[in-house]
């Protein structure tokens, strides 16, 4: 096997600039390549350049260093094998130092996947000087396992220095007690051996060739900082490296049964203590202030540094700190073992003051400057198979020390990772960081760059994105990030397509609950806001291919918009954001620690920007453009004419247009100021007296969207001015910001401030404002609080997903995983998703939003299934006509609903996507009969109409024959459907229902037929199943579901409710034989005041007709489910004033799943099955306990379901939900990978 490092040319000479921030590793073939963080002051850590005769490393300091490694294959270690490593090697010339080869090693993945050492071939330090030499080594492998997957290493350093690394050859051999390095090397072609050219020269004509796309990494903070996962041990050092002595390096040790550890103290920049781990391989991981900052494997390499503790000399260990850790302030240090134990000793306070600290303390060093110039990292290219690195340490040091507990780790996504959406996700990921383990992943487009947005690509946070030239590009690039990432939760940034289908992904592979952030309204970006189905954007990339490039235009967004309910949970900016879509709010926070006024020279930075203390200063920070406000400041500030005042834009104007209207103001004193660095934010704040955030309240963009300006201005105890959009009402309305409703007031609010100026009164109480609402503390408590309730209701299937990732992967060519698990079912399933023949044994559906309606729905939303064909039971026009009613009791009957609902089915005006509703019209008559402008066939020509129905919609072979019993056209329709599986739903026991013998009989007979034919047999409750047992013993009860409603928002309440004297006392459903008209009838009597409303059929029953005549009560009639639903949302008190008999015994009350969805409270008697609605219901044994529920309702003392509480039964009863578990049964709940 030869891999050569020259065939990839990313690392030839380029800017310096961008080599600092990308240049930290490269993926070869089956190479991978690491560098080490730079130091001050270097332009970059390290460099790989290919030359004609090999690879030339360069490390820039002695902090630095390079690593290698690939991945191979040992067979037969077990029996003796033994290896050979030769390396060719010279230092680059004379006048230039080498490097040290500091260890070559064999790898091995752990159990938490980190790379940690297996097998050190050697741990030597040897120098690399002069002419090129070859270096060999023979170590035994005997103690490796066939069948694991090795990693050979090796690592490079003691810079500065260069060496030419000509080839490194890796050799495994059975070899004799006796076998000598010669003897290793004739025996290399003998068939026993397995040689690995893990690097060689390349012939002088090979051409560089472009390598693949790869992710780009952060891993690193400044100063030398490195948390890799291997914790090489310096030797003999040059330019002042402390020595540690080499040959304890190799020192062997036992470990103890139970991990224990200590940290000792700090030496220079390294914390040094032992830890006594019971696995050979296990490290010891090193946590500040509850933050991962490095791992070690305890060995007895150390014991230099603490000659004073006799356990380091055995089972020590040292871990280099970031410098912005080295402060001054107290820190919690503390220890686990990478098997995830803690050591029980391993925890205490110290003060980490960069020099040596042995105990507790109490630390005076402020963190101001660390905290905003130590914000540096390093930025790499890297592959698909990225190595797992130990996170760094996030966000800046201070002294409020997190509590250790168990690391959460946390991906967070951003949509695009070059431009300023990241701004959000990353704001997100670094109020995470005070209390999980994080890092910040997501594609870059070319549209908006090949680099991570510059504000934040020196920040310290481990970052991964990677370039998505194309949609192919961009979806294997997403797998390889869900294949690499690890973690608790996942938190996507923003309700975009890329940012969903990246977080989707991990939460496949991690099966972690998975959060969606809104910050903003993302379809207010579009003209078209209408959220758009998969359907829709199938066709749309049908129509138009290119599309797929940018998988974060207008159909893509309208479509992730869907995607939102179906994650775990919701984040939101601002109160307005809460109202439409739920969720947590979570604000645009600001780090307490660095956004502090006591931390910064107000005056010196004013200075520097011309004014003085008797300036009034107006800031404006940011980019100036028309629609910010800017110009609106401008114009007053010109109109008043006011010296004392002073816009200060610190911002580079972009166009001309903008420099020419600043030009004209000549009464208005404005300043413009060119861009600033980022780590400068918090400083230049601190020069305003006063913010202005001026915008159109028209906008849609306005309508919910915060500008970060206010939170940096209040965090620095400004003053903010803002026009009076929604999402900043709570803070108006709380004192927090002043609202500016127009020009005038506007000029009257300058005015005061120029004569006022502002009282440090008014600054701490802004300031105030900020720390309880704003600040990083209070936010990333909320984090916790949205990510634990995320993971009590997390989902392990989410169909819509699913059927996202099979459409994607048709479109791509890319493979992607499932979230349902199994496969069976007829083997032409394994080929393509089947169709559904629906068999309905009545004519009204979609009238109510029944179970059937909802099983064929979401069995379509579930991606599982091709298409459903839906076919109603036939009727003739005789019997159609005889529906439609009229005069004045007409609304109160479903007559006219079913009429209007088949003959749009006829006419095949029902369809929707992939749902295509039938109902066969025949004629009751032998005589030929027209009807709509058709000949009518005769009642026997339902089979042919079945046929010709499944040739139109090209059923396919094998298709699922879903039946609603009692179907009596059931033995017909299986003969020409064919089916390869037959689901039979069972909905009540139409055997109880009174009728005549003929009928029951023929009732009888159907039921046997079809319950001895199905596959699946499912009941809806518990009586059911019991009542069927005879025929079949295997039936699985699905009880119904519920939908899940936005009610973020408020509804409408409907014009015929909306006159109606309050409380509103509500049923819906069916006003035949189980409603107890009594019980309603006293509802109406004990509240005169107020009115009971009842929705739905009453079949014409002159004692339901007769109740409407009283005053109170309201007969409303049918309503379509899609509108019962707002009627209900409209109920004060939802009722089920059900009769307990033989006929509700069997049922499952479909509308106590409806009424708890829409979060109405619900008052029952006390009726069968209701177990899962039942606990958040008040359940009456009589009727004066159904009307005191009602009172205590009313008056507000019965207890409501918590929120938490909702989400958890709504996603366990959900229709997703459960029918999920029928494809489960099916096999159908995981398409083939």
């Amino acid at each position: 096997m030869t891999y050569n490092l020259l065939q990839n040319p990313t690392f030839t000479d380029h800017d310096p600039a961008v080599s600092a921030r990308r240049n930290m590793g490269q993926f070869c073939q089956n190479w991978f390549v690491e560098y080490g963080a730079a130091a001050a002051g270097d332009t970059g850590p390290a460099k790989a350049s290919p030359r004609t005769q090999g690879v030339r490393l360069h490390i820039r300091s002695a902090l630095s260093w390079v690593r290698l490694w690939q991945p191979i294959e040992l067979t037969g270690v077990e029996r003796g094998r033994r290896a050979v490593v030769r390396l060719r090697a010279s230092a680059a010339s004379d006048a230039e130092a080498g490097l040290d080869l500091e260890w070559i090693a064999l790898l091995k993945a752990n159990a938490q996947g980190k790379r940690i050492f297996a097998k050190k071939l050697s741990t030597q330090q040897r120098s690399i000087e002069g002419d090129a030499r070859d270096y060999e080594l023979e170590m035994p492998l005997g103690d490796l396992v066939s069948g694991t997957p090795y990693f050979f290493a090796m690592q490079f350093s003691s810079g500065p220095g260069t060496v030419e690394l000509e080839s490194v050859d890796f050799t495994s051999h059975a070899a004799t007690a006796s076998a000598s390095a010669a003897t290793a090397s004739a025996s290399a072609s003998a068939a026993s051996t397995k040689r690995y050219t893990v690097l060689q020269a390349a012939p002088s004509e090979v051409a560089l060739a472009a390598g693949p796309a790869h992710p780009v990494v952060a891993q690193s903070g400044k100063g030398g900082t490195r948390a890799d996962d291997l914790a090489p041990r310096s030797g003999p050092a040059r330019n002042g490296a402390a020595a540690i002595d080499p040959a304890k390096a190799s020192g062997a040790h036992t470990r103890a049964k139970r991990p224990s550890g200590e940290v000792v103290g700090l030496r220079g920049d390294r914390l040094v203590g032992w830890a006594e781990l019971p696995e050979v391989d296990a490290e010891v991981l090193l946590f500040v202030d509850g933050r991962l900052v490095g791992s070690a494997i305890p060995d007895a390499s150390v014991d230099a540094l603490a000659e004073d503790v006799a356990k380091v000399a055995t089972h020590g260990f040292a871990v280099p700190l970031p410098t912005l850790l080295l402060d001054g302030a107290d820190h919690q240090v503390s220890l686990r073992a990478s098997t995830g134990e803690r050591l029980g000793a391993g925890t205490k306070r110290m003060t980490l003051a960069g020099a040596r600290a042995t105990g507790t303390g109490t630390g005076t060093g402020t963190a101001a400057k660390s905290a905003i110039e130590a914000k540096s990292a390093l930025v790499v290219d890297a592959s698909d198979t990225v190595p797992e690195h130990s996170p760094v340490v996030g966000g800046d040091p201070g002294k409020i020390a997190t509590a250790v507990a168990a690391t959460r780790r946390v991906a967070v996504v951003s949509w695009d990772m070059a431009h300023n959406p990241v701004g959000r996700a990353f704001l997100l990921a670094d109020m995470a960081s005070r209390n999980s383990v994080v890092e910040l992943v997501g594609p870059m487009f070319p549209m908006y760059g090949a680099t991570i947005w510059p504000p934040i690509a020196a920040a310290t946070m481990t970052m991964h994105a990677y370039p998505a030239g194309s949609f192919a590009e961009f979806v294997a690039g997403a797998r390889a990030i869900a294949a690499r990432v690890k973690c608790d939760v996942v938190h996507v940034g923003k309700a975009r397509f890329s940012s969903l289908f990246i977080g989707a992904m991990i939460k496949q592979a991690n099966a972690c609950p998975m959060i969606v952030d809104v910050d903003d309204h993302e379809l207010g970006f579009f003209p078209n806001r209408d959220p758009a189905s998969l359907d829709d954007l199938i066709a749309a990339i049908t129509e138009d291919p290119r599309i797929l490039d940018k998988p974060y235009g207008e159909i893509f967004t309208r479509f992730a918009e869907g995607l939102i309910a179906e994650c775990d949970g919701v984040t939101v900016s601002n109160y307005a954001l809460q109202e439409r879509f739920g969720g947590i709010v979570v604000r645009h926070g600001r780090d307490e620690r660095v956004f502090d006024p006591a931390l910064y020279d107000r005056q010196k930075v004013r200075a520097e920007f011309g004014y003085t203390d008797a300036d009034r200063v107006i800031l404006f920070l940011g980019t100036p453009r028309p629609h910010k406000g800017v110009f609106e400041i401008a114009d007053a500030l010109e109109e008043l004419a006011d010296d004392t005042l002073a816009l200060c834009v610190i911002g580079t104007v972009t166009d001309k247009r903008t420099s020419s209207r600043f030009a004209k103001y000549k009464k208005a004193r404005i300043g413009l100021h060119g861009d600033q660095p980022w780590a400068r934010l918090a400083e230049l704040v601190s020069i305003a007296d006063a913010v202005f955030l001026l915008q159109d309240p028209t906008s849609a963009i306005s309508g919910y969207q915060i500008p970060a300006k206010l939170t940096d201005a209040m965090a620095l105890g400004v003053p903010v001015y803002a026009t009076p959009v929604p999402p900043l009402r709570d803070l108006i309305a709380a004192g927090a910001i002043i609202a500016v409703h127009d020009a005038a007031q506007l000029k009257d609010e300058l005015r005061k401030i120029s004569a006022q100026g502002i009282a440090p009164a008014t600054k701490q109480r802004v300031r105030d404002h900020y720390l309880t609402e704003l600040s990083y503390s209070v936010n990333s408590a909320r984090l916790d609080l949205a990510f634990e309730a995320a993971r009590t209701v997390s989902r392990p299937v989410i169909p819509a997903f699913d059927a996202l990732f099979a459409a994607v992967e048709r479109v791509s060519g890319e493979p992607l995983p499932r979230f349902a698990k199994g496969w069976a079912g007829p083997a032409i399933w394994q080929n393509r998703k089947p169709d559904v023949v629906f068999l309905w044994k009545q004519n009204d559906s979609d009238i109510y939003g029944r179970r059937s309606d909802m099983m064929a729905r979401y069995l379509l939303k579930s991606g599982a299934v091709n298409q459903v064909l839906h076919f109603d039971s036939p009727i003739s026009a005789t019997d159609l006509d005889k529906q439609a009613k009229h005069g004045a009791e007409a609304t109160a009957h479903q007559g006219n609903l079913v009429y209007v609902n088949t003959i749009r089915r006829v006419l095949r005006q029902a369809d929707t996507t992939n749902l295509l509703r039938r109902t066969f019209l025949f004629r009751a008559e032998t005589a030929p009969q027209r009807y709509l402008g058709t000949d009518l066939p005769p009642r026997d020509g339902y089979e042919d109409f079945i046929r010709s129905e499944l040739r139109a919609a090209n059923i396919g072979d094998s298709p699922v024959l879903w039946v609603c019993p009692v179907v009596f056209d059931y033995t017909m329709v299986k003969s020409v459907v064919k089916p390869g599986c037959i689901v039979a739903d069972v909905i009540d026991d139409q055997r109880r229902f009174p009728s005549r013998e003929p009928h029951r009989t023929r009732v009888h007979a159907a039921y046997d037929e079809i319950l001895r034919d199905a596959d699946l047999v499912l009941a809806n409750c518990e009586p059911v199943r019991e009542g069927f047992a005879a025929i079949r013993e295997d039936i699985r009860v699905i009880p119904n579901g519920a939908e899940m409603f936005d009610l973020s928002h408020s509804w409408a309440v409907p014009e015929d409710l909306a006159h109606l004297p309050r409380p509103i006392l509500g049923y819906v459903g069916n006003l035949r034989d189980r409603v107890d008209l009594e019980l309603i009838g006293k509802v109406a009597d004990a509240f005169p005041g107020g009115s009971v409303v009842l929705i739905g059929s009453a079949h014409d029953r002159p004692d339901v007709l007769a109740l409407g005549a009283r005053p109170n009560i309201h007969i409303l009639g049918v309503k379509p489910y899609e509108d019962a639903t707002r009627y209900i949302r409209a109920f004060d008190v939802a009722m089920v004033p059900h009769l307990r008999n033989e006929l509700s015994e069997s049922m499952n009350p479909l509308k106590l799943y409806v009424y708890f969805a829409l979060n109405v409270p619900i008052v029952t008697t006390d009726v069968a099955n209701i177990g899962d609605i039942g606990p958040y219901a008040t359940i009456a044994a009589d009727h004066d306990s159904f009307l005191a529920a009602i009172t205590r309702v009313v008056a507000g003392k019965q207890k409501a379901p918590t929120t938490v509480q909702r989400k958890k039964v709504l996603s366990s009863v959900s229709w997703t939900s459960r029918v999920d578990d029928v494809l489960d049964v099916l096999g159908l709940a995981q398409r083939p990978t």
